[in-house]
């Protein structure tokens, strides 16, 4: 029996086929020829999707117009619906997990700077009279100020 990921990804491969890949794809359930929420497929990327204007619909969501990517009829809203769910979900957790990369390089890119900070004495001549100031209060001793709260302030 083949194990979860590798399905998942043999899915994924399938249907995100011509995505470019630089986010991660949202997705929605659509209406279909069965006039039904039966089908699934991406969120139309086009800035220019259709809209309902008649009745005040700027996008239509749940329509698919020339410009949306390939969608998928499973004859069922419930399937459709649970389809979404799950695409949307991995979908969320890739963006988590890139924003975690992300928010790490940053961290180690502070550390490293200061690091480099570190080194630094008031008399360097690379500081200026900025950095001096910031180099004096870093080596300060920190003070902890405990103001009484009055009543009624927060």
């Amino acid at each position: 029996m083949t194990d979860l990921p590798t399905l998942r990804a043999a899915a994924y491969r399938y249907l995100d086929a011509g995505h470019d890949g630089t986010t991660p794809r949202r997705w929605r359930t659509v209406i279909t020829d069965s006039e039904s929420l039966t089908g699934y497929g991406p969120v139309c990327p086009d800035p220019g999707h259709p809209g309902i204007p008649d009745i005040g619909i700027d996008r239509d969501e749940t329509g698919v117009y020339d410009c949306c990517p390939p969608i998928t009829e499973t004859y069922s809203e419930g399937v459709a619906t649970y389809m979404v769910e799950l695409l949307n979900a991995d979908a969320i957790a890739a963006l988590d997990a890139d924003r975690m990369q992300r928010y790490e390089a940053a961290i180690a890119a502070v550390a490293v700077q200061a690091a480099e900070w570190a080194r630094l004495t008031p008399a360097d001549p690379v500081l200026s009279d900025v950095g001096r100031q910031i180099l004096h209060l870093l080596a300060a001793p920190a003070a902890v100020v405990v103001a009484p709260v009055e009543d009624g302030e927060q």
